[in-house]
């Protein structure tokens, strides 16, 4: 534990943490329907009806609306086009993004129909999808002064963040963005002043304001707290008062406006405060990952297992669950909440007590005290950013595995439930991308068919030649690759698959397309290892018409982009050379004379100098 200055300005937090929330769309469906299905007429320059002024075919759609009380559809998305389904990447590669058309809002007269609406919509074979809308809340608790120093960085029992020696290695760069999805954070904060752009005002008591200044405030300027990563900016989307169509298109601008990392401090509810899924935030997460960002989320406040989502979406994100000052999973805040746990959590970090930025003034000024998980996700945004500024070339997967690998061992050995691999640890992330490590960003192509499964049913979004989620039935084949490193390591590296570039799909059903790459289990050695991804033979259900495969047929065709970090590399072979130095400091009668050899093969040459003491 290193000892850093910071002179802090500390506020307790005095009032009832309340969301102001207009509406909760509890009265609402988001329905996906084949492609002619509606027709709709436009109402004031948007395509919005009532159920009179709707064509549906076939009738039994509208007469499944009129029988449960709907008011009106509308399109959700009025102003897509087919051509921002794709998205052209920093190499020029097109990608196929979650299509948003035919996408439509029903509003309902009573929201108690809405359960039943939904399950009669998801019987018909013209209906894709058919959810409730809703609004995200945020996963924080306030809490009261505790502590006058900014513990999860920094603390004498050392559990914290490593973040002052992380800083000896690296601040940050200002050329890195944090996207705050969260309830709006303002540039008018002196710790914040000059890092925020992106929508105005806020809402959520200041949340967004609170998890902005752990992953990024200003830092070194002698007022207030310090931030994770201390020069990223910050482009604030809010998603206070919206709802899943709000919040889908709040991650795509962040993502559009340059973020590289997406803090995500919210969790979806249904209108009784239950966790929920959408398919349309998933696509968002979907999109991101795509397009190389990083997200970070908030595993939630429950004290449960139960899945909340986003944090439980899967592959592209990064769940984070909180720890207390006792480096032990945060428990006792009020109402009997707590960290939740589970099958998805990748890491956790402090978020107990944590003093940060806030929009109100207090008798300490502008900042505060608040727990939750919606604390933990911005460090952990925090280190992300860092490691990016610090080797942008490292993709979304590097950022997390690195995250992850590094963190320190909490609970019972190895990953766990309540810990996932760890509570992070800044340093130690960033040491993995310094002198001691090798980091090698290596492709293999071709490979062959490992194994098949029988005809199941699938459900594919954002896959170019596929409608998204129709229900088709799919054999999954297993392509695996055998690699040898280009390069001989000193003992069995670290290694793992990246999707960014890799060209097959993941198992995941439903299947959003996601590019996918995996280290097989148990084939690692310090030569090589399988790595494996999944193509698909889809077929029309029911009738077993032939579609396709997807994204490609033949397994020779596969691309797998994947990553080892170990030790320098053993060298193949060396050249030695010598010399006399007349001029070296002597010790009496000793004089120096000086070796050097080098790597001549190897990803990184190496030079050393051996100086070697002999007599005159």
């Amino acid at each position: 534990m290193k000892k850093i200055a910071v002179i802090l300005l500390i506020a307790a937090l005095a009032f009832t943490y309340a969301v102001a929330q207009t509406n909760d769309y509890t009265d609402e469906v988001l329905v996906k329907f084949l492609p002619g299905t509606i027709q709709i007429g436009a109402v004031n320059g948007a395509e919005k009806a009532t159920l009179n002024d709707v064509k549906f075919s076939p009738s039994e759609i509208g007469q499944i609306l009129q029988n449960n009380g709907v008011i009106t559809v509308s399109l959700t998305f009025p102003n897509i086009k087919i051509s921002d389904t794709l998205y052209t990447a920093e190499d020029g590669s097109k990608i196929k993004l979650f299509d948003l058309s035919n996408i439509y809002t029903i509003k309902l007269a009573d929201k108690a129909k809405r359960n039943d609406l939904i399950a009669q919509l998801s019987k018909q074979p013209e209906v894709l999808y058919a959810e409730p809308n809703g609004i995200a809340v945020p996963y924080a608790t306030p809490d009261d002064l505790h502590y006058p120093l900014q513990w999860g960085l920094n603390q004498t029992n050392d559990c914290d963040i490593d973040a002052p020696e992380a800083w000896d290695i690296y601040k940050g760069s200002s050329s890195i963005k944090i996207g705050i999805i969260d309830g709006g954070v303002e540039n008018w904060h002196v710790d914040l002043s000059g890092k925020v752009s992106g929508d105005a005002g806020w809402g959520w008591s200041g949340h967004g304001f609170h998890t902005a200044g752990i992953a990024a405030a200003k830092t070194n300027n002698a007022i207030g707290v310090a931030g994770v990563d201390w020069n990223a900016q910050i482009i604030s989307q809010r998603i206070d008062n919206t709802d899943d169509v709000g919040i889908y298109q709040a991650i795509m601008d962040a993502v559009n406006s340059g973020a590289h990392v997406l803090n995500n401090s919210w969790g979806l509810t249904d209108g009784s405060g239950n966790p929920r899924y959408s398919t349309t935030v998933r696509g968002a997460f979907a999109n991101a990952y795509k397009i190389n960002r990083v997200a970070v989320v908030s595993m939630g406040n429950d004290n449960n297992n139960v899945p909340h989502y986003p944090a439980a979406f899967g592959q592209g994100i990064i769940a984070v669950g909180a720890t207390n000052e006792a480096d032990v999973r945060a428990t006792g805040w009020s109402g009997g909440q707590g960290s939740c746990y589970g099958n998805h959590i990748d890491v956790t970090a402090p978020g107990n007590n944590i003093i940060s930025t806030v929009p109100y003034s207090t008798s300490y000024g502008y900042y505060d005290y608040m727990s939750g998980t919606s604390m933990s996700a911005p460090f952990v945004t925090g280190l992300a950013s860092l490691l990016k500024g610090y080797n942008s070339s490292l993709s979304n997967d590097d950022i997390e595995q690195i995250i992850r690998i590094s963190a320190d061992d909490k609970g019972p050995a190895g990953w766990d439930q309540e810990y996932g691999t760890g509570r992070i640890n800044a340093r130690r992330a960033l040491e993995m991308l310094g002198p001691n490590y090798c980091l090698n960003q290596w492709s293999a192509s071709g490979g062959y068919q490992f194994s098949e499964t029988g005809v199941m049913d699938y459900q594919f979004y954002g896959v170019s030649g596929l409608t998204d989620g129709t229900t088709y039935w799919a054999k999954r084949s297993e392509v695996r690759v055998s690699v040898s490193f280009p390069a001989n390591f000193t003992a069995v590296p670290l290694m793992w698959g990246r999707g960014v570039g890799s060209n097959g799909f993941s198992s995941a059903n439903a299947n959003f397309g996601l590019p996918y790459c995996e280290v097989v289990p148990g084939t690692q050695t310090a030569t090589g290892c399988q790595l494996r991804t999944y193509i698909y033979h889809v077929y029309v259900k029911p009738t077993g018409q032939e579609v396709g495969w997807f994204p490609y047929s033949n397994p020779a065709s596969a691309v797998f982009q994947y990553t080892v970090l170990g030790p320098y590399l053993a060298p193949t072979s060396a050249t030695i050379s010598g010399y006399y130095d007349p001029n070296a400091t002597a010790k009496g009668p000793i004089g120096y004379t000086f070796l050097n050899w080098g790597c001549t093969k190897g990803t990184y040459p190496v030079t050393y100098t051996l100086q070697v003491k002999e007599p005159y």
